[in-house]
């Protein structure tokens, strides 16, 4: 982005990345944050090939359970309050 945005005509106002607990993106989102683009999280299970990891979390099991929930919906709630 750092790199395009000189080169716009016109900016980009969506950004759409992987984002998870594993893949944080923090640098990224502040970014865009500080040049009014939207970022736009995919992939809040992880990767194809990373899903079955990211869902073995230790620390989802136990959450789930607590929230009788799965642990995709305690990942998609996670990504839902950090408003991505």
């Amino acid at each position: 982005l750092e790199a395009l945005l000189p080169q716009c005509v016109v900016k980009p106002q969506v950004n759409q990345c992987e984002f998870h607990p594993r893949c944080l993106q923090t640098r990224l989102r502040d970014y865009c944050a500080q040049n009014g683009i939207v970022f736009q999280a995919y992939a809040p299970l992880g990767s194809p090939a990373g899903v079955s990891e990211l869902l073995a979390l230790p620390p989802l099991q136990p959450l789930a359970q607590r929230h009788a929930s799965t642990p995709a919906q305690v990942l998609l709630g996670w990504a839902v309050r950090r408003g991505r």
